[in-house]
């Protein structure tokens, strides 16, 4: 598809990329609308038809990238998090916790139940 474009606009001139831009949307939708040489329909309605009815909305939260941890929890009830101590629920002291580490959060969770949530916006 890609190569077609190309070719189609290699003697064109254009002065700025917004012209450019609207010369490969016209392009491009012109490729999607012709028909198939070998089957019936076009790129467009076979999106339209068998494609587009399977597609799932997008997730409500956006995707955060994490890095997943283990602590111990300490006598004071606390953990360490790059030199940053958090505190989590007293009857884990001792215990070993998972920490999931967000660029906005630190969770903490013991056998996959979350604990606690600790919002670190600004402290990171």
């Amino acid at each position: 598809m890609s190569t077609w474009i190309t070719a189609a606009l290699r003697n064109e001139q254009l002065f700025s990329l917004a012209e450019l831009n609207q010369e490969i949307r016209r392009k491009l939708k012109k490729y999607n609308e012709a028909n198939f040489e070998k089957k019936e329909g076009s790129r467009l309605s076979l999106f339209l038809e068998e494609e587009k009815p399977l597609l799932a909305a997008l997730p409500a939260a956006h995707f955060e990238l994490a890095e997943h941890r283990t602590a111990t929890v300490q006598f004071n009830y606390h953990i360490a998090v790059d030199k940053m101590y958090y505190s989590v629920p007293y009857r884990y002291i001792r215990d070993k916790v998972d920490v999931r580490i967000t660029d906005t959060t630190i969770e903490v969770s013991k056998n996959e139940i979350l604990n606690s949530t600790i919002n670190t916006r600004g402290r990171r």
